[in-house]
């Protein structure tokens, strides 16, 4: 079984990382030789926006979520709910017609008589929806007072949501799960955030006063510091970019993973994509052995300790 804070943890990636939407999509890097050959109109007038973003449709997100931790949801809202729910009901202005709370992980969906249950999202508690919206909009933020029924998914534990309405990712444990660190509001607070703002003032990056408060001026330091690095400079302090400020500052709390390059000359690149000549970083050869902070969730590539990025088929793991 899924916990559900695991599978919103998930969905919040994505809203993170900005996944954008395309039809039939679930989890695919889009790039510009797919947007050439689209033939939907939506895709045709709006889906050039998502070149180099990882892309989903409404339930393509669910399976691509539950691909990624281990388990299976079938990519289609309406036999999600026919099919896939263990319980299921209406909802009205956002709350349960039964009387029952709406659990944090709980699918919710939108109906009418000729498509059926044509659109799908998930409820992550504190009166929020994440859902695949539209080509238009992507992965968005929404309210569950839009939304028409509810439903409980297969293989998803909802005993840690019963007790609690608020399996908040932006509320933070003390020693979060390598989640990434980005400004939220409310704003996002905790150790993790704390040790970001001190690294980046380290380096002699203002991250404003140093409280665990990922606020405006956190951000502006997290940009500062991706452009110097060559990073991608979306404000988001994810791996990478967290590899690559402990790199410089002496590996702070790292259990390096050792991993040897077996091809005889292999490129080390910004960003886990091999399409594209300017990532290149630096070349290494055979025999190689580099420190690696973990893998890329979606690429399957390492991340190397100074947030560079290399191929999982050329390398393998050092006992």
């Amino acid at each position: 079984m899924i916990p559900a804070s695991k599978l919103i943890q998930k969905f919040q990636q994505a809203l993170n990382d900005k996944y954008g939407y395309i039809w039939g999509a679930s989890g695919d890097l889009w790039t510009a030789a797919k947007q050439a050959k689209a033939t939907r109109e939506q895709t045709i007038k709006y889906g050039s926006q998502w070149i180099g973003h990882y892309v989903v449709d409404c339930s393509g997100l669910f399976s691509w979520a539950f691909k990624q931790l281990g388990g299976y949801m079938y990519h289609g809202s309406n036999t999600m709910y026919m099919k896939y729910c263990t319980a299921r009901g209406e909802l009205q202005r956002g709350k349960r017609t039964d009387g029952q709370t709406l659990k944090p992980g709980t699918a919710v969906f939108k109906y009418n008589a000729e498509d059926g249950f044509y659109h799908v999202g998930l409820y992550i508690g504190n009166d929020r929806v994440i859902e695949a919206k539209s080509t238009q909009a992507g992965v968005v933020q929404t309210k569950p007072s839009q939304w028409s029924h509810w439903g409980e998914l297969k293989g998803i534990d909802y005993s840690e949501s019963a007790s609690h309405d608020d399996p908040d990712l932006s509320r933070d444990r003390a020693k979060p799960d390598g989640r990434n660190l980005y400004r939220t509001s409310p704003m996002m607070t905790g150790e993790d955030v704390r040790e970001l703002q001190s690294m980046l003032a380290a380096l002699g990056y203002n991250p404003g006063t140093i409280d665990g408060k990922f606020g405006a001026q956190t951000e502006r330091a997290v940009r500062a510091f991706q452009s110097a690095r060559a990073l991608k400079v979306d404000g988001i302090a994810g791996a990478a970019t967290m590899a690559a400020l402990r790199s410089l500052v002496g590996g702070v709390g790292v259990n390096y993973i050792k991993i040897k390059v077996t091809s005889w000359s292999v490129n080390v690149r910004s960003k886990p994509d091999m399409s594209d000549p300017n990532n290149i970083v630096r070349v290494v050869r055979m025999n190689t052995v580099l420190n690696s902070v973990g893998t890329d969730p979606d690429s399957g590539w390492y991340i190397l300790d100074d947030g560079s990025y290399i191929s999982n088929k050329y390398v393998k793991q050092v006992e």
